[in-house]
């Protein structure tokens, strides 16, 4: 290593100058560090404080950290919307159903909703309840009020339906064997009458 500073540096400054220009051997590819599906594991905590995320657990799964920066510009985009509580919610791998005052039958009280979460493959803990009232309550419109929520288990089941049909036709041939000849025939009647008359002559007698 060659370094431009001078000689009588103490001996922190030279360790520092040492592990900066280690720094520059370092092959980085920026494109994969901005991009939340391709950056490394380790970096993804710095990431997400770049792009705002409003919320952050280090126990969370490799995917549901993925997911939740990947959703974080749009989040922002749409803050203080149906659509937002819709996705707050959808980064924590689960499925909501939000239900305003005037859709519910009987209407909530005026300004309030509930909300029914649909778990499919994690456990819903009382502390993961706690995580999504946050979120919701960062995202929604200030001046809707959650009155109720629910969480549930839905499972998936795949169903599948099969149909065969076969269609054949039997021919079979016997030899031949010719059928009754039928011979007519036309009959007819005829009568004939013959009448004779017989005359002599007889010479005359004096």
């Amino acid at each position: 290593m060659t370094s431009i500073l001078p000689a009588n540096l103490a001996e922190l400054e030279r360790d520092i100058d040492a592990a900066l220009d280690r720094l520059g051997d370092i092959k980085v590819d920026t494109a994969t560090l901005w991009n939340p599906w391709t950056c490394p594991p380790q970096v993804l905590p710095f990431l997400a404080w770049a792009l705002s995320v409003d919320q952050w657990r280090s126990a969370w799964t490799e995917t549901q950290k993925r997911r939740t920066v990947a959703q974080s510009l749009d989040l922002h985009r749409v803050k203080g919307t149906r659509r937002a509580v819709d996705k707050a919610v959808a980064g924590f791998g689960l499925d909501v159903k939000i239900t305003e005052w005037f859709e519910a039958d009987p209407p909530l009280p005026a300004g309030t909703f509930r909300i029914d979460i649909f778990s499919r493959d994690q456990s819903v803990t009382e502390k993961l309840a706690a995580e999504l009232l946050r979120a919701v309550d960062n995202v929604k419109r200030k001046s809707q009020h959650l009155i109720s929520l629910s969480l549930n288990f839905r499972s998936v089941a795949t169903v599948t339906f099969g149909l065969g049909g076969v269609c054949g036709e039997t021919i079979r041939v016997y030899p031949y064997q010719p059928k009754n000849i039928a011979a007519t025939g036309l009959a007819r009647l005829g009568v004939g009458v013959r009448m004779q008359e017989t005359i002599r002559t007889y010479p005359g007698v004096e």
